[in-house]
């Protein structure tokens, strides 16, 4: 689970959660998930995996109605984010790894969408060195 992805999306609210990325494995223990939340700061921007342990970055900035496009790289030694061309938010954490994943859902969780969102575009590609994420993000 290196790589690095590209998901553009348009938000058509500011009710709710909306899950851009979603990935579980067979037993709901380990996960990854890219969000645009409610939760503490406004409409912010996660990225939380959790496994043997877990992670979490953000981004307080807001996120509400319009188009938006954040830039994620995941390796097992960091996560690092860019929104909309924001800074880079990065995570070094000690080594995690990941069961393989047996669901993958865009726009909401395996009980459905909380909210009306549009994932317009997703690239998947090799890690990026973090000083590239803003501009995959702009």
């Amino acid at each position: 689970m290196d790589w690095t992805i590209v998901i553009e999306w348009e938000e058509l609210t500011s009710d709710g959660a909306t899950y851009l990325l979603y990935l579980l494995d067979v037993d709901n223990d380990h996960s990854f998930l890219i969000e645009r939340s409610t939760a503490f700061t406004g409409l912010r921007v996660d990225v939380r995996e959790g496994s043997f342990n877990s992670r979490d970055i953000e981004i307080d900035t807001s996120h509400g109605p319009g188009v938006h496009k954040i830039a994620v790289t995941r390796t097992n030694s960091f996560i690092s984010m860019s929104c909309d061309g924001s800074d880079v938010v990065t995570l070094v954490a000690a080594p995690i790894s990941m069961n393989p994943m047996v669901k993958a859902l865009f726009g909401g969780d395996w009980e459905g969408s909380f909210n009306g969102t549009f994932i317009r575009k997703m690239k998947l590609i090799t890690p990026q060195n973090d000083a590239f994420l803003p501009a995959l993000s702009a």
